[in-house]
């Protein structure tokens, strides 16, 4: 299953490797070395090597907590082995998963399946906003659904408002914006943990003389994959599924909450790219924090709240998490070394083998990393830049 999983679309490694050469190419024809010296002139870091140096700093930091994680991985496998009385062939990606949970259960006191019962889907998602809400001055209004202006069925839409009723000026500014929530998996919904869609601009657009001009407000839309509750069930959620709704809304409030004469510059277009990530993440750490998660928990049946040992335990363990930093390390790594190269001949598959251990040869999941292909192309080091 997992050979299966990382194997999956094959081709499109080679459209990786045609595409580092098709951009290296590009940027000698504009006068630069390699690509990553195109794309990084306009961000907050502006070099590779300023980037090559901060992944190394990140490498160091990382790379303590990284192996402990490791290490105990390692001996949780070799105890299974033992006890089973089954040689021990080393420890594989393929076991990862399954260790990483154990692991959490025995030394950090985190029983995931636990921690879910205080995750009810509604429960979540109404608190989250109401945080946003209150963080930013907010108010949410759940908008009538006209024909035609969701597509779906499970689509919210909502309005955002300015708190202070009545607050407006020339330009309408007690409106923000519109909101969609596309909570619900569907096999027609390639999402993967999660996504926002900067659907519709803000800007100014120019009044008659002596008139004030009309605003014209962003819409944004965050798509997640969370279980849909059923007639008589209710939708628990993990603790990275939160997160991963967290994020996508730090998103989507940073789109609503910018205001720009023009739409170019509106929301996260009107940032470095090495900036877009840091609302987001942000908000990602303030609900590993306590007080925060103690606001969003309590249990689908009873209502009690998550017991203030397991609180603290979750969050610890979150904010501890190296394998999941070790990841982004490597995968930015990657994508600095196939963009950051003056070899139009690189082998981006050998090259991932290099960076990326443990990974069966042959089996590349870079061939699935929506990012090496897009805006975040040079740029994935932005994720641990922004923590």
């Amino acid at each position: 299953m997992y050979t299966a999983y990382v194997g999956r679309c094959p081709e499109n490694m080679q459209l990786l490797q045609e595409t580092a050469r098709l951009r290296l190419q590009a940027s000698r024809i504009l006068g630069f070395s390699n690509y990553s010296e195109l794309v990084l002139q306009d961000t907050m870091a502006r070099s590779p090597d300023t980037v090559a140096a901060f992944l190394a700093r990140m490498e160091h930091r990382i790379s303590g907590v990284a192996q402990i994680t490791s290490d105990g991985l390692v001996a949780l496998k070799m105890q299974d082995m033992e006890a089973s009385n089954r040689p021990f062939h080393g420890f594989h990606e393929w076991d990862r998963t399954y260790y990483t949970n154990r692991m959490m259960q025995t030394k950090h006191g985190v029983d995931s399946e636990v921690v879910r019962k205080y995750l009810p889907l509604q429960q979540v998602v109404d608190r989250i906003l109401d945080i946003y809400e209150t963080m930013l001055g907010l108010r949410l209004v759940c908008s009538k659904k006209k024909a035609g202006s969701v597509w779906h069925p499970d689509v919210e839409l909502y309005e955002v408002w300015e708190e202070a009723d009545g607050v407006s000026d020339e330009l309408g500014l007690g409106f923000v914006g519109h909101l969609y929530l596309d909570l619900y998996f569907r096999d027609d919904k390639p999402t993967g943990s999660g996504s926002t869609f900067h659907i519709r601009p803000g800007f100014e657009s120019k009044g008659a003389a002596g008139q004030p001009g009309k605003r014209s407000y962003p819409a944004a839309a965050v798509l997640v994959d969370l279980p849909k509750p059923g007639a008589d069930t209710v939708a628990l959620l993990s603790f990275s599924q939160v997160k991963a709704l967290v994020h996508e809304l730090g998103h989507a409030f940073h789109i609503l909450c910018s205001r720009a004469k023009w739409s170019l510059l509106q929301g996260t277009g009107g940032v470095e790219q090495d900036f877009v990530e840091v609302p987001s993440l942000m908000m990602e750490h303030l609900f590993m924090q306590p007080a925060v998660l103690r606001r969003l928990a309590s249990h689908y049946k009873t209502g009690a709240p998550m017991p203030e040992d397991l609180l603290h335990r979750v969050c610890s363990y979150e904010q501890q998490d190296g394998a999941n930093y070790r990841e982004l390390l490597l995968t930015a790594r990657y994508d600095m070394a196939i963009h950051s190269t003056t070899d139009d001949q690189i082998d981006c598959c050998r090259l991932y083998e290099q960076i990326i251990p443990g990974r069966p040869p042959g089996l590349h999941d870079a061939a699935v990393i929506d990012h090496l292909m897009d805006s975040y192309s040079s740029m994935y080091y932005s994720y641990l830049w922004s923590s």
